[in-house]
């Protein structure tokens, strides 16, 4: 279905856009009106508040920006204060997105499901901010592929800590299909888990809320030495031997 473009129903000249079913031919459309055009997604009382199919081009720039409590369509529960790296404690900037996008910020850092992505893939490489994608254990990794250069974070979730499909998910981004940007684990993760994690390409760790922060980080030392290979580094015998033939030139 195509789009039709009226000048009449808009105040002030701006122009209003009656999308078809397609997010196809929203190429070359004003970004605020591609983002506007993601319909929301049904919520949790079961209604379904999908749009007029005429979505108004209405600046995100003129929003006024709701309090935190009021965002619907933000989940503001994703701003985990125990969020961690190997170094210590970080702050967390980003949002998860909860199917309004009406309601973020123009410049907000997003984390999309990816479904969400993947249908309205377009409408979102318009957005300002920076996009992340989160992946659940069934998800297939090679589905990111081709799209890794427009992603600056990846989320791995973890539903339950005995749920190990995250571990081949972040190893395959990592040395299959060559992410190098942040990749973070999500969800139910435990003190026990980080030196696992750390091995197949983690990089950063939303911890369980009952998690102690410091007894965390002393995880990352739980080892002095390790001899597989992982994302992290080589082998140890490659290890040794990149050092006696340093030393011997």
């Amino acid at each position: 279905m195509g789009i039709t473009e009226s000048r009449n129903s808009c105040p002030e000249g701006r122009r209003s856009f009656n999308f078809g079913l397609s997010t196809s031919g929203l190429t070359g459309l004003p970004a605020v009106a591609r983002i506007s055009a993601i319909p929301k997604r049904p919520t949790a009382t079961g209604t379904t508040p999908i749009p007029s199919p005429k979505a108004k081009c209405e600046p995100q720039r003129d929003r006024e920006r709701a309090d935190d409590t009021d965002q619907q369509g933000v989940d503001q529960g994703s701003s985990n204060p125990k969020l961690i790296d190997r170094h210590g404690p970080r702050p967390d900037d980003w949002v998860r997105f909860a199917g309004d996008a009406a309601a973020l910020a123009p410049d907000a850092k997003v984390i999309l499901p990816l479904d969400d992505w993947r249908e309205f893939r377009q409408c979102w490489l318009a957005h300002q901010g920076q996009i992340g994608v989160a992946l659940a254990p069934s998800d297939d990794p090679a589905a990111l592929a081709a799209d890794l250069p427009h992603l600056s974070l990846i989320v791995v979730d973890f539903p339950s800590f005995t749920d190990g499909r995250g571990y081949s998910s972040a190893r395959l981004l990592r040395e299959r299909y060559g992410w190098r940007g942040e990749m973070r684990a999500a969800g139910d993760v435990l003190r026990d888990q980080l030196f696992y994690l750390s091995r197949v390409g983690f990089d950063s760790f939303a911890l369980r809320d009952d998690q102690d922060t410091n007894e965390a980080l002393a995880a990352f030392a739980d080892f002095s030495e390790v001899y597989q290979g992982g994302a992290d580094q080589v082998p140890l015998f490659a290890r040794r031997f990149a050092r006696e033939f340093a030393s011997a030139g």
